[in-house]
């Protein structure tokens, strides 16, 4: 796996399909469970919700971690908001299974799939954002202002190389489509 962080650098195809077949694996696995879980129809019901609540938190959760690693963009009421629906979900629901009136086998199936579900819903959160081509913007643009300058380029020595050629309009900070444009470009002659 690789980074989007440096531009000519791609999550490989390979590492893409192990992702999100991680996560449909995790899905069928935690939905064939519930299923078949010997339990009564509103423990399964609790615990359909619990992992729904738990996977959307997830993403919500990954979500945010990663807007707001180089600078902060969101409200402290916003973050402290996700950072308490994943964990009064991922506690709700782990007391649920833990309250289950059956073998032990049994609730730890469903803890497992549970982790299962979250750990493959933060990678597929990650790859997914890693390569969108904004990603590289976002990571670099310090100031917020939706371009990229020489100062801010130095964050990325292979764009702080190229940054002449980059722009191609000359005007002294890169925009998003001439960095979409050399993404594009990286790609084409990958696929070639």
């Amino acid at each position: 796996m690789m980074s989007s962080n440096n531009p000519n650098q791609k999550d490989t195809s390979a590492w893409i399909m192990q992702v999100w077949l991680s996560f449909v694996i995790a899905a069928i696995v935690a939905a064939y469970g519930l299923v078949n879980l010997p339990i009564e129809i509103w423990q399964k019901g609790y615990l359909t919700m619990g992992l729904f609540f738990t996977l959307g938190s997830t993403f919500s959760l990954a979500k945010t971690i990663r807007d707001n690693r180089h600078r902060r963009v969101d409200t402290g009421a916003w973050i402290f908001q996700v950072w308490a629906a994943f964990l009064i979900a991922a506690t709700l629901t782990a007391v649920g299974i833990w309250n289950l009136n059956v073998e032990f086998w049994v609730q730890g199936y469903a803890a497992i799939a549970l982790l299962f579900m979250v750990t493959t819903a933060f990678t597929l959160a990650k790859t997914v954002r890693d390569n969108n081509p904004n990603e590289v913007l976002d990571n670099l643009d310090a100031d917020g202002d939706g371009f990229v300058n020489r100062e801010e380029a130095k964050r990325n020595p292979n764009i702080a190389a190229k940054f002449d050629a980059l722009d191609t309009n000359k005007d002294g900070r890169l925009s998003r489509e001439e960095i979409k444009a050399v993404i594009a470009k990286r790609d084409d002659n990958k696929a070639a």
